[in-house]
This record gives structure tokens, C-alpha cells and sequence, in this order.
């Protein structure tokens, strides 16, 4: 290994340790409770976009209320509703998943993989997202989640 290439290891080594300190000591330990409100959802990838919002109740239950815009076959382009609700959950380095039914929409479920990204005393405020399965035209789909501000919601 040349010298430069050592130097860059140790520099790029000291800083995730130091990082990793500095992470372990907040003692953030997330749970289902941490996911708890109203969230912006929003997605924007190879040509669809979707937007709306999704609710977590703190407890393990969530509902989804998006709109899906989306080229169609004939080359126009349409705007899709789509609801659901079902159940999520947050392990406690805030890594979670979310199995949602759809009642309404393009496809019969929406299944997610999350993390916590951005947290105030322990409630996240962003999240980034991705469905393990493809979109309405086979795109991927990595939403992210904000947290809504009280004055959004009066």
C-alpha cells in the first residue's frame, strides 16, 4: 500500500470511529413510538412522482393516502389515487418495515423498508424509504417521510 493511500485510510478510519462515538453516546434507542403522526410523503423517480401523506399511530398501525402520476400507454400522463392501511415496525437502531393493504390504487399491497434518518427526543422527522417491490411502470421507489409541522395539520 502506498503512502498516500495508508494516510487516506487512517484519515477515512478515524473519522467513522469518530462518528460511531459520537452516535453511540446520544443513547437513541427507537421503537414503534418513534413513528408517531402525520409525515409528507414524497417520490420522484424515472418519470413517476407521488406525493401524499402517511400516518404512523406510535403503536404499529399505519394508513397511506398518495397520488401517483405516472406516463400512461398511450403517452399521456394520469394521476392514480392510492389508500391503504396496515402495520409497521422499528427495531431499535431505527430500521423498520411497513406491510400496507391497499384499498385502493394500482397494486393490492405496498411493502417498505425504512430508516430514521433525522429524530427530536426520540419522534423521527425524516425517514427515507425504499418498496421492495417495483413501481406502477417497474421503477424503483425511494420515498422519503417529514414529519408534518403542527401548523400543517391545523
Amino acid at each position: 500500500m502506498s503512502r498516500w493511500s495508508g494516510l487516506m485510510v487512517s484519515a477515512v478510519s478515524g473519522a467513522v470511529m469518530s462518528l460511531g462515538v459520537a452516535v453511540a453516546g446520544e443513547d437513541v434507542v427507537f421503537s414503534s413510538a418513534s413513528l408517531s403522526g402525520s409525515y409528507v410523503y414524497s417520490n420522484s423517480t424515472d418519470g413517476v412522482a407521488s406525493f401524499g401523506i402517511i400516518d404512523f399511530d406510535g403503536k404499529g398501525g399505519v394508513t397511506l393516502d398518495i397520488r401517483i402520476n405516472a406516463r400512461q400507454s398511450e403517452g399521456q400522463r394520469a394521476t392514480t389515487e392510492a389508500q391503504g392501511s396496515g402495520i409497521f415496525s422499528v427495531n431499535g437502531e431505527g430500521i423498520g418495515s411497513a406491510e400496507i393493504a391497499m384499498t385502493n390504487g394500482p397494486t393490492p399491497r405496498l411493502d417498505y423498508d425504512f430508516v430514521i434518518v433525522a429524530a427530536d427526543d426520540g419522534v423521527a422527522e425524516e425517514v427515507l424509504a425504499v418498496l421492495r417491490s417495483g413501481g406502477v411502470n417497474g421503477q424503483l421507489v425511494q420515498p422519503s417521510w417529514k414529519r408534518r409541522t403542527n401548523a400543517a395539520m391545523e
